[in-house]
């Protein structure tokens, strides 16, 4: 019955409402960011902000009625936090969250998102129309060198290059108990969005692979996106390889010992790397 559906509405607000009072931790937003898809690096950087800021409780605002409404009475809000990731200067959809957050009047501060090459994102939203959502940011901290001069050039100014959160996740030494003749390889289709085709790229992977098989070592393949699964079986049977292979969607913590137990690793998307 829909009245159900409203009365569970009625109380699942009410509990949230009386969690919020009761908790002690300040709030901060994470603005945007493709949480919940089961895609490795964006979970890895929500993680990574956790982990960036322990003493802080973070609620993912992705935009919508229910957004708004969990913000709006969340204790203690300290402003929001521009989500990892390529967000500025890609789809429409993250400037419009970043400008709905941004009525609340609390901070927006830019930590590590990366900024989209305009020459690749051709489809993307004009950084001409992010330039007022920036200069009402205090703090614009990009992911690198690239997104910084692409925002200069669009006039944005006060703009550093802070690097990628993701990286908290690195280890402080390398490992050294490696293991000699394993080759670890990482691919997908992104969507089709790259230089090339995602077939030129597989073939790329089954010739080392099977360069690798031939050599006497032993060939992992890495996954970390559900819609890349499928491609890296085309790889892997091509070169006669599946007996490892590791969809790893979410625990980042795994994924790392197994890149760092490789004597060599190959990878393509981004925050696999």
């Amino acid at each position: 019955m829909p009245q159900n559906k409203y009365v569970q509405a009625a109380i699942k607000s009410t509990h949230f409402i009386t969690h919020q009072v009761l908790r002690r931790k300040p709030t901060l937003a994470y603005v945007g960011g493709w949480l919940g898809q089961q895609n490795l690096g964006d979970e890895l950087l929500f993680e990574a902000h956790k982990r960036l800021f322990e003493h802080i409780d973070f609620q993912h605002f992705n935009g919508g009625k229910q957004a708004n409404f969990y913000y709006r009475y969340a204790p203690k809000r300290m402003g929001g936090i521009l989500g990892g990731g390529t967000l500025i200067g890609q789809v429409s959809l993250w400037l419009e969250i970043a400008k709905q957050f941004q009525k609340f009047n609390n901070p927006l501060v830019v930590l590590g998102t990366g900024v989209a090459d305009p020459h690749f994102w051709k489809d993307g939203t004009p950084l001409s129309e992010w330039k007022k959502v920036l200069d009402e940011c205090p703090i614009v901290g990009v992911r690198g060198p690239m997104s910084a001069d692409y925002l200069s050039e669009a006039g944005i100014n006060n703009v550093e290059v802070v690097g990628d959160p993701g990286l908290v996740f690195a280890r402080k030494t390398t490992n050294p108990d490696y293991h000699q003749g394993v080759l670890a390889l990482n691919f997908g289709r992104a969507h089709e969005r790259m230089w090339g085709t995602a077939e030129n790229v597989r073939d790329e992977m089954v010739k080392m692979a099977s360069s690798a098989k031939q050599a006497g070592w032993q060939v992992q393949w890495l996954v970390v996106f559900p819609e890349d699964l499928e491609i890296t079986m085309e790889a892997a049977q091509k070169s006669n390889t599946t007996d490892q292979i590791f969809p790893i969607y979410e625990d980042h913590e795994h994924f790392i010992d197994l890149v760092s137990k490789a004597t060599v690793f190959v990878g393509m998307k981004l925050h696999a790397t």
